[in-house]
């Protein structure tokens, strides 16, 4: 689970209240991975199903390689 702003599209798995950027309020929802994985695809980002890394799943089972 996690949190949307609707506005502006940020999402996060921390707990708030307002979007850290628009200030407009964040709603919860249940779906946060599927909705990260959703909006990467729709940028056109490579998707990729990592299982059985146990440092990964430490540091919250989802991550990015950025490149600009």
């Amino acid at each position: 689970s996690g949190y949307a702003c609707e506005k502006c599209g940020f999402l996060t798995s921390q707990v708030i209240d307002n979007c850290p950027y628009c200030k407009d309020k964040a709603d919860k929802v249940d779906y946060i991975v599927d909705l990260a994985i959703q909006r990467s695809l729709e940028q056109g980002a490579e998707i990729e199903v990592i299982s059985g890394n146990e440092q990964f799943e430490k540091t919250g089972s989802i991550g990015a390689i950025l490149r600009y």
